[in-house]
């Protein structure tokens, strides 16, 4: 049986990962738009 400390850490390592990788995709999607009028 895994104590508080090890399950909070499973559970939060997945939602950690997609917060990174929404806010990286959200980044791109704002540099990007900067550019849209350029080309």
């Amino acid at each position: 049986m895994l104590n508080p400390e090890e399950k909070e850490s499973v559970i939060g390592a997945p939602a950690y990962w997609s917060g990174v990788f929404a806010m990286t995709l959200c980044v791109f999607a704002l540099i990007a738009s900067e550019f849209m009028p350029v080309s």
